[in-house]
């Protein structure tokens, strides 16, 4: 048995680590769990930024050190992550129509179109192995399209892992049904273009002749999807990519 100098402290185990056999594998492969926050972790009365008075710190959500893990836990609302999405907006017209939505969700809190949707898009991102990426804009154009089964049916071939090749869709199909699947379709190209493909303006998204109220219901939790990722549809109360 090996003599060992010293028996505590940091040069202790240095000295025990230098003696064990080559190519030796810790026990356990030296792997660690990461610790997972719950609501609870995240209140914020335990936040160095609230006032000892109890009253809201006055921080914006964005700008919550927080944020993060507060998203992940489910502790942010609906309407917190809806009018965060306000201060990009500075057209009066499509600002109308944001605080009407945020005033909706507070009534009517469902994310997806309908369960098939959340179905579809649930399996997609799980067949893709889609649940871990850093790709939201992929993320939030998969989410549009599997939106209704005429869009999916007519885009789903052009699905890659890391991209939608938009190039082999034929939009004659598209551009013949409801006005609505149209918008849908050019919002995903938008989403997915790196810095913005001008597939569809300001002034159609703020026109509900062009674009009708289900659809901008769902391009408007998209572009939280691409903002936020997947977490936003966890704070939401819903279950995905199971």
């Amino acid at each position: 048995m090996p003599t060992q100098f010293f028996l505590d402290g940091f040069l202790g185990s240095l000295e025990r680590t230098m003696q064990l056999p080559p190519l030796f594998a810790p026990r356990g492969g030296g792997k660690t769990r990461g610790y997972k926050y719950t609501a609870a972790d995240c209140d914020c009365r335990y936040c160095v930024h609230t006032p000892k008075s109890r009253t809201p710190c006055g921080i914006s959500i964005t700008d919550c050190p927080c944020f993060t893990e507060r998203l992940e836990t489910g502790c942010v609302s609906a309407t917190e992550l809806m009018a965060s999405l306000l201060e990009d907006v500075q057209y009066p017209k499509l600002q109308t129509r944001v605080r009407e939505l945020i005033a909706e969700r507070q009534v009517n809190d469902m994310f997806f179109a309908s369960s098939r949707h959340k179905a579809l898009f649930n399996g997609v991102i799980r067949e893709g192995g889609l649940r871990h990426s850093n790709n939201t804009g992929l993320l939030a154009a998969l989410f549009l399209l599997t939106s209704n089964s005429f869009l999916w049916s007519r885009t789903r071939h052009a699905v890659r892992r890391s991209r939608i090749a938009f190039e082999d869709v034929s939009v004659r199909g598209i551009t013949e049904a409801k006005i609505d699947n149209y918008a849908i379709y050019k919002a995903a190209k938008e989403l997915c273009a790196e810095n913005g493909g001008h597939h569809i303006t300001i002034n159609e998204l703020a026109d509900e002749t062009l674009v009708g109220k289900n659809a901008f219901r769902l391009i408007t939790n998209a572009l939280l999807i691409r903002r936020y990722g997947l977490a936003v549809i966890k704070s939401q109360q819903e279950e995905y990519c199971l």
